[in-house]
């Protein structure tokens, strides 16, 4: 059974972010032609270890309001594909933590170019970006 926290505010740094998804979320949580815009620091940190992120052609704006690198979607730990999307800003787009189990960033496109910092080494796999 996928559930899913979902937060106005962090409950950890009290930044804004819209969607959570909490360390004990089990399952997949899946968005599809979603819209996500700020003024936020994250639009999407996903937590989960044993979940599952999926992204599908979805809109990315105005995030990293205090200007200290934040990437649009966080991805700390379990697995996530990022397919489609769109960033409208320069800036970090994905960060993906060590603990990832596995990231497929597939056909995304991003204002100056799509940047990823990949610390999951070979678990990330990325092609057909720009």
């Amino acid at each position: 059974t996928a559930t899913t926290e979902i937060y106005t505010l962090s409950l950890h740094d009290a930044l804004p972010i819209c969607l959570e998804i909490g360390p004990q979320t089990e399952g997949k949580v899946s968005l599809v032609n979603c819209s996500f815009w700020g003024p936020i620091d994250r639009c999407v940190w996903m937590k989960s270890g044993t979940g599952q992120f999926t992204a599908s052609a979805c809109h990315f704006v105005n995030w990293d309001i205090r200007g200290v690198g934040s990437a649009a979607i966080q991805v700390d730990a379990g697995k996530a594909i990022i397919q489609g999307c769109t960033f409208a800003q320069k800036g970090l787009n994905v960060q993906v933590g060590s603990n990832v189990v596995s990231t497929l960033l597939t056909a995304n496109q991003a204002s100056g170019g799509f940047r990823v910092n990949n610390q999951a080494g070979k678990n990330t796999q990325s092609a057909l970006n720009e």
